[in-house]
């Protein structure tokens, strides 16, 4: 089973249409579009656990688009938000590659705030 599979129809049908919308497009538009699904899930009411919920949809993200190779920071730091151990494991792997990478891609998906 895969993780677009344990996704609710809304979220399948959200994956689906993301990866329609941006299959021209470059991790920068997934990561905005991802972005705003962010935006969302902490609005609704009642809450929900918006990172488990986020991580989720990512990963079906990445299991639709086919598991590209990683080939950039964005990607690498959109994986490494994924539920998917192995889409986490590349993102490792990428970074392991491309340490000075990871304090900027830090501050780009957090919009400058550091993680602890």
């Amino acid at each position: 089973m895969t993780a677009y599979d344990y996704l609710i129809p809304p979220y399948q049908a959200l994956v689906d249409q993301m990866v329609v919308l941006t299959a021209d497009s470059d991790w920068e538009m997934r990561r905005a579009y991802l972005s705003s699904i962010w935006a969302s899930l902490e609005r609704v009411d009642p809450p929900m656990d918006a990172p488990t919920e986020l991580s989720l949809i990512i990963a079906g993200l990445v299991e639709r688009l086919g598991e590209p190779e990683i080939d950039d920071s964005l990607q690498a730091g959109i994986y490494a938000a994924s539920a998917k151990e192995s889409h986490r494991s590349a993102s490792a792997d990428w970074f392991d590659h491309h340490p000075d990478d990871f304090a900027a891609i830090q501050a780009r998906l957090t919009g400058g705030q550091t993680l602890h």
